[in-house]
């Protein structure tokens, strides 16, 4: 759910800590995405933290749940960096991983294999 008024419905694709800033731009975690693609160029993507926490553990949940001991699986292949393979791994989540590209950046992470 976004901290602001929306369309309904855009509160499930918004990330959770989605806001507008006082120019109307849309900020997520405090930081004003219109900045951010000055900043940076574009395409930019941004990820919020928060919501893909708050998600992995939401899948890891209801999965546990409905089905007992499971595992819920990143692909890799959607994006992968160090940083998130990082968060997934904390968050208890498995990585499909394909290539060796994206097997180096699991090691990298220390991403556990097993």
């Amino acid at each position: 759910m976004a901290l602001f008024h929306c369309k309904p419905g855009l509160e499930k694709v918004l990330p959770l800590n989605a806001d507008l800033t006082p120019d109307g731009h849309l900020a997520v975690g405090g930081c004003d995405v219109v900045e951010l693609a000055r900043q940076f160029g574009t395409p930019l993507y941004v990820f919020d933290e928060l919501t893909l926490r708050a998600r992995a553990r939401a899948y890891r949940e209801e999965l546990g749940r409905r089905y007992g001991e499971s595992l819920v699986v990143y692909a890799a292949k959607a994006f992968i960096n160090r940083p998130l393979a990082r968060l997934f791994a904390d968050e208890g989540l498995g990585l499909d991983v394909v290539s060796g590209g994206e097997i180096a950046i699991a090691h990298a992470s220390r991403f556990p294999i097993g």
